[in-house]
């Protein structure tokens, strides 16, 4: 059935024979959740539901809280990332971000973090504000709206555009002066982050190598304290050991990537509480395109040098991280790929050497401190209603999910079981 909205006054009552809480070192077993305003107000073996409650049976599904990814990119797919994407206009990225965001909802994930647009307008933050009104379908949005970097850095675009001029299709900063200017910038328009891109990677320019160290540490401290200054945290896209020793020291609340850091700079991330989000998904699946002739001729031939020249320590140091001890946060990075695929980080956390219990923690109770949602991220009274249901145990086989059959986001109803 479907919860037509006059009902959603009315409380639900849901039940399955196993749960996550996002929290526990098990599955609970089988859970009854009563649900009422969008909010959970009671959990456990057995709940006392009023008479006029909807009720819902899972069966041998498990319950588990809305799943967070707090690294996709809504305005990007794989076929347009870079001349086509250029030549859109605002209005067009951010209709383009429609369906990703449908499609990253109906497979579970209730919150994300987008972490920055190419585009030099804000249609993210139009994009948040769109979903938070009803009209679009779609997890709630955490948003850094741009990247800012560097001149020649990973998110200068220009030296992409030949013959176009010098368009800078992110917030090109350089200097303790402009990287503040630009923070604050941010911050006028809107942004919940701020970030940064401190090394070079593997999908920019000719010219940008993973290990290229593009801000100072001067500089990187300069956006976090002022970040600080208006609320906001900050989240570096580094790769190399440099790039990432220099932003855990400034203060960065979050590292994105961090592939190729040192086992000292993840004891310093380690020591200092800083979140990592390895994004290992795209990492070892262009590893094994590698080695598919057809796929390794689709690959950029930049992107491709690098990668067969990076492959060991990438390999390497993925299982560093897992066995570092900080604090993993779910990020997928989804917008390069495609946003369907986005749940299989779960299972490249897992072929690196992570339990089941870690990655699935991962994307629910740790990505919900990194982004301080309190009430997300577990089960729990009081907590908004975001719950989903796999078709399976997930600390047995992480492959279910990629198998979510129920979604309720904030007590509606958007996906169900077909009877």
């Amino acid at each position: 059935m479907t919860i037509a909205e006059p009902e959603l006054d009315r409380p639900i009552a849901l039940r399955a024979d196993a749960a996550f809480d996002g929290d526990g070192p098990a599955l609970l077993g089988p859970t009854q959740i009563l649900v009422l305003a969008g909010r959970i107000v009671a959990i456990g073996p057995e709940v006392d539901v009023p008479e006029e409650a909807i009720r819902l049976d899972l069966g041998d599904r498990t319950l588990a809280p809305g799943l967070i990814d707090a690294h996709v990119h809504c305005e990007m797919t794989p076929e347009r990332l870079l001349e086509t994407f250029f030549a859109e206009s605002s209005v067009l990225k951010a209709l383009y971000a429609v369906k990703p965001m449908r499609t990253l909802l109906y497979q579970g994930f209730t919150t994300v973090r987008d972490c920055a647009s190419l585009d030099p307008g804000f249609g993210t933050l139009d994009l948040r504000l769109a979903q938070q009104r009803g009209l679009i379908e779609g997890p709630k949005m955490i948003v850094c709206p741009h990247m800012l970097s560097a001149t020649g850095g990973h998110g200068d675009f220009a030296a992409l555009r030949p013959g176009l001029g010098q368009e800078e299709y992110v917030c090109v900063a350089d200097g303790v002066d402009g990287v503040q200017l630009a923070v604050r910038r941010q911050a006028r328009a809107g942004a919940d982050w701020i970030k940064l891109a401190a090394s070079g990677g593997f999908a920019g320019s000719g010219n940008d190598d993973p290990e290229h160290v593009t801000y100072t540490e001067r500089e990187l401290r300069a956006a976090v304290e002022t970040a600080a200054d208006l609320g906001l945290h900050v989240a570096v896209h580094c790769y190399g050991d440099e790039a990432v020793r220099r932003s855990v020291v400034a203060g960065a609340r979050s590292i994105e990537h961090a592939s190729l850091a040192s086992d000292d700079t993840l004891e310093l991330a380690r020591n200092t509480g800083t979140y990592i989000l390895p994004t290992m998904h795209f990492i070892q699946d262009r590893l094994r395109a590698l080695d598919d002739p057809e796929r390794a001729r689709a690959m950029p031939p930049h992107m491709r040098v690098r990668f067969e020249r990076y492959r060991d320590r990438l390999l390497d140091r993925q299982q560093a991280i897992v066995t570092s001890g900080v604090r993993i946060a779910l990020g997928s990075d989804a917008g390069p790929f495609p946003h369907a695929d986005n749940w299989r980080e779960f299972e490249a956390l897992v072929a690196a050497g992570a339990s089941p219990l870690q990655a699935l923690r991962a994307g629910t109770s740790v990505a919900a401190d990194l982004l301080e949602l309190p009430d997300r991220g577990r089960l729990r009274e009081g907590d908004t209603a975001d719950i989903v249901a796999f078709d399976g145990d997930p600390l047995l086989d992480i492959s279910v999910l990629g198998r979510v059959e129920f979604v309720m986001q904030a007590g509606r109803i958007l996906r169900e079981p077909v009877a």
